[in-house]
């Protein structure tokens, strides 16, 4: 995630909220301690830090370039930096309903309490994911918001698996996400595995009912897109087509009935009449955009073969298309998605490729219908993609996905890349049938 959509995340925590960072070096704990700590001293907030001493370090080394900021808020009381003499979770929890109504009674807008772990001591670890389950509760319609940091070489593994357990919001790798694997205080504190077992599963369902929602929402929002781009294609060939048509036949009747005397209106019909033919031209190519009419007319193989001279003709890389069958059988929706990602992944070779050929078959097996694109470009790393092909990968994905298939990218830099759609065959409709 960008900085900025960090600073973003954090912008948008609201009071009441307990998040934690595992963090294993310096640089990431103050990727996301420093908004953290800035956001709450904007804001008219309190803040504590609870820490050690080198966390200390660590918040002046913020402020290094403007050390007066720190200054003025540590000098008001705004920003306090301190080291618990007690180092028993229990003090810490009772610290909250105390300090909460004492920072809005000095104009404080809320509380903000950073929490550096190690300095709780290892004989009372134990006590301290007790005290973290239990700060749940008791940030439950306070002011308040907590922001829990642990070195991972510090603490066991299966204590910070616990820690993870007992925060609703977790900060890592430049992110702030919602914590799938939370176990509420009252389940969490019962110390019953099989509790935060079904916890657990009814999260999992939870998440895996909202992502089926959520597609087959993005579905939808696709097919209502295509059916408005037909119309509106249909609406520019049909309705504004025949109307330039015929203004060009009305000009040129004026043009045949001038005088031989009129030369100068005659050759302003002229640029009239190719004005319009101009016109009719670009109708043609943005309602062709819109929705390729050989598309519905002739299908999917005949709008490959289209678009690949098309390609080929706009960019000058070498196109070549196979089709495994002289007509491929589907549905209207699947001959969509597959095009649809046919024209994604020509738009990511030519921005992004440098090839200077492209492969396109189209197949199909016993179960799927098969795109596959194969370009001779640079390649890339996997992971390493470019923000704008990534999007539009996962716009092809989701396309595949709404129809129970999938798209696979193998890339090796240098030696280009291969794009395969798969997408299953409608029940019986065998791949291939011809009718």
């Amino acid at each position: 995630m960008p900085a900025d959509a960090f600073h973003q995340s954090v912008a948008d925590l609201r009071v009441g909220e307990h998040l934690c960072c595992l963090y294993e070096t310096d640089e990431e704990q103050r990727a996301v301690l420093a908004p953290f700590l800035r956001q709450g001293l904007e804001r008219g907030e309190k803040v504590l830090c609870v820490a050690n001493s080198r966390m200390g370090e660590s918040i002046r080394g913020f402020w290094r370039e403007d050390s007066a900021a720190l200054d003025s808020s540590l000098a008001s009381g705004q920003l306090q930096i301190f080291t618990p003499s007690d180092s028993d979770p229990a003090a810490m929890l009772a610290l909250l309903p105390a300090e909460t109504p004492k920072a809005l009674a000095q104009g404080y807008s809320a509380l903000r309490l950073i929490g550096e772990m190690t300095w709780i001591r290892e004989e009372l670890s134990e006590r301290l994911i007790e005290f973290e389950a239990k700060l749940n509760e008791a940030l439950t319609g306070t002011a308040c918001l907590v922001f829990c940091l642990y070195d991972r070489h510090r603490f066991d593994p299966t204590l910070l698996l616990d820690a993870l357990h007992t925060h609703p919001l977790v900060a890592t790798g430049a992110q702030i996400v919602q914590n799938h694997y939370y176990v509420s205080p009252a389940i969490f504190l019962q110390k019953q595995p099989a509790a935060r077992l079904q916890q657990w599963i009814q999260a999992l369902l939870e998440r895996q009912h909202t992502l089926v929602e959520l597609r087959t929402l993005a579905a939808r929002l696709q097919s209502v897109r295509e059916e408005e781009r037909i119309a509106i294609a249909r609406e520019f060939h049909d309705q504004l087509g025949q109307a330039l048509t015929g203004l060009k036949m009305d000009l040129a009747w004026v043009g045949k009935r001038l005088r031989k005397d009129q030369g100068a209106l005659k050759e302003r019909a002229q640029s009239g009449l190719r004005l319009i033919d101009i016109t009719i031209q670009e109708v043609r190519r943005i309602s062709t955009q819109l929705r390729p009419g050989v598309l519905d007319e002739l299908g999917l193989v005949a709008a490959i073969e289209w678009q690949a001279k098309e390609f080929q003709s706009r960019t000058g890389i070498q196109c070549w298309f196979t089709s495994q069958h002289e007509d491929v059988q589907m549905a209207p929706d699947q001959a969509t998605a597959l095009f649809r990602i046919l024209q994604e992944a020509l738009t990511n070779i030519a921005r992004h490729s440098q090839a200077s050929e492209v492969e396109i078959r189209l197949g199909a097996d016993a179960r799927d219908l098969i795109l596959e694109l194969k370009d001779n470009g640079i390649g890339f790393i996997e992971g390493e993609k470019p923000s704008t092909q990534s999007l539009g990968l996962l716009g092809m994905r989701e396309r595949a996905l709404a129809l129970r298939g999938e798209v696979q990218v193998r890339s090796v830099a240098g030696a280009g890349t291969t794009v395969t759609a798969r997408i299953p065959v409608a029940d019986g409709d065998p791949a291939g049938a011809h009718p």
